[in-house]
């Protein structure tokens, strides 16, 4: 799951969750709830959690490759997971000419 790993990065720099807020531009709010497992990041902001804390993203690809769709959280708060979307093409429709 995404929030532990998220936890144990953020308390190997002995960080609280206000100063990891603070150093990735992101609400302490959001980092309580993905922490907690009830919402998961959109991906730029856990480029913006990576960069904050010094490590690679692929530290957390491992998290989402778990399974095949995107983690879903728990309850609460936050922004649910996006489902992928079903793109049907279509059709063109010209202008007419007045």
């Amino acid at each position: 799951m995404f929030g532990p790993k998220l936890k144990e990065l953020r308390e190997g720099k002995s960080w609280s969750q206000s100063r990891l807020a603070q150093e990735s531009g992101l609400p302490q709010k959001s980092i309580s709830s993905w922490e907690n497992d009830q919402a998961v990041p959109l991906w730029d902001s856990v480029v913006k959690l990576c960069r904050s804390l010094g490590v690679e993203c692929k530290v957390f690809e491992e998290v989402f490759d778990e399974s095949p769709e995107t983690p879903t959280p728990k309850a609460g708060r936050g922004r649910p997971a996006k489902k992928p979307v079903e793109v049907k093409p279509t059709p063109m429709v010209k202008k007419r000419k007045k």
